[in-house]
């Protein structure tokens, strides 16, 4: 199976200015993504698509293909990730590349790993699944038996106290996409289901520290400091 990997990153971002191409660890947010996922996919595989001609001058000289600039109607605040993919694919096919699943890996993960990706694509390639998503677990006061709502003055509870399980080992375990840091997908999954998950979807679990997502100061303040400890 060819594995083709996309990383989007629009040259706009509002928490953060320039967000994809800020200093990480001594090196641009992106080339974190682009270094892993070369690693893991190798350079001719990783494409890069960005409406910003300084990303994808940073993106070229990082070793990731980018062979044209995202149409301007793909790159606002409201574009969804699946228009952004459909863009690629449609790209891919005509100029005839074998692409039987895309990885899909945004720059705000940086801390995703080589070895990440690769056991992620090995998961997907030995399952009849739809797509393959990136989780964390749910921490178990998190979860729906301890939730409440605040209703006018008065909290109320989203599930009923009397029938929720409020101990921490009779809760079911919930995850939540971390970013997602890593997701792959079929086109077919996209023209048959209109969307980027399909119905059967593979849960693919990480750590904490691999799931930092950058969206402000605050976050890429944190990454940094856990790159500082690797390095230790």
């Amino acid at each position: 199976m060819n594995f083709v990997a996309l990383i989007p990153a629009r040259g706009g971002s509002k928490g953060i200015p320039d967000k994809n191409i800020q200093v990480l660890g001594g090196a641009p947010l992106i080339s974190h993504t682009i270094t892993a996922a070369k690693s893991s996919l190798g350079a001719a595989n990783v494409f890069v698509s960005t409406d910003s001609t300084a990303i994808a001058s940073i993106a070229s000289d990082l070793g990731a293909q980018v062979p044209f600039l995202r149409p301007n109607h793909l790159s606002e605040d409201t574009s969804t990730a699946y228009k952004v993919v459909e863009h690629f694919i449609a790209w891919a096919r005509a100029e005839a590349i074998n692409l039987d699943a895309m990885v899909y890996l945004q720059p705000t993960s940086p801390l995703r790993s080589a070895a990440a990706i690769s056991n992620a694509c090995k998961l997907f390639e030995q399952s009849d699944t739809d797509s393959l998503v990136s989780v964390i677990p749910v921490p178990h006061q998190f979860s729906p038996s301890s939730l409440m709502q605040a209703n006018e003055e008065w909290l109320t509870p989203i599930e009923n106290f009397t029938s929720a399980p409020l101990r921490r080992q009779d809760k079911p375990v919930f995850f939540a996409r971390n970013g997602p840091a890593i997701l792959i997908t079929r086109p077919d999954t996209l023209a048959t289901h209109g969307n980027l998950y399909g119905e059967r979807i593979l849960k693919f679990e990480m750590s904490q520290k691999e799931s930092v997502d950058i969206d402000s100061q605050q976050d890429l303040e944190y990454a940094a400091w856990l790159l500082g400890q690797r390095e230790i």
